[in-house]
């Protein structure tokens, strides 16, 4: 339906393919970098504590091509993006200070997973089942709205989207805690 939450492309042809027998014979939505898609409804906030829980192929090491975004400005409160160290391979959460994953060389252009609880000073960041994140990292903002596949609105072919495929994007309004993390 036509919700505030539904994620929708500006025109056709900026919407990812989908692939139903894409990776392990799961469906996947592939981002080529012309791709981008984002919350219907620009006003609507994200709050925390939530938690991003992504399965994907990261994308290939060319620096700060954006995995999401959830801010309406340039520079806003928090970009997920590979970043321009290390040759691109590290990845980085950007918001009023940023963040760098400590994970190198073997992210770039492979199939992983990464969850991101966003719980203010609390806020936890794993990649592959590892703790990525240095001590401290506080992301301390509520978000809207969401893009997925390059910087707010960006226009399709833009030098920030991303190449990579998404098998799950999924967003918990809530922290979850380290059972059920590992669950996941």
């Amino acid at each position: 339906g036509d919700t505030d939450k539904q994620l929708i492309a500006d025109s056709t042809g900026v919407a990812p393919t989908f692939d139903d027998d894409g990776h392990n014979d799961k469906g996947i939505a592939k981002f080529d970098g012309t791709e981008v898609m984002h919350t219907n409804d620009d006003s609507y906030t994200i709050t925390q504590p939530m938690t991003f829980a992504i399965a994907m192929k990261f994308p290939t090491a060319v620096a700060y091509r954006t995995i999401f975004d959830v801010d309406d400005t340039s520079g806003g409160r928090i970009v997920h993006r590979n970043n321009n160290s290390t040759n691109g391979t590290q990845l980085q959460i950007a918001n009023s200070a940023s963040y760098e994953s400590n994970d190198e060389g073997v992210i770039s252009g492979t199939w992983g997973y990464e969850i991101i609880v966003a719980n203010n000073e609390n806020t936890k960041w794993r990649v592959n089942g590892i703790d990525v994140a240095p001590a401290g990292i506080d992301v301390s903002d509520n978000f809207n709205p969401l893009t997925i596949g390059s910087d707010y609105r960006a226009l399709a072919g833009g030098s920030l989207n991303m190449t990579g495929d998404f098998m799950h994007f999924i967003i918990y309004d809530k922290a979850l805690d380290d059972d059920e993390i590992a669950e996941l």
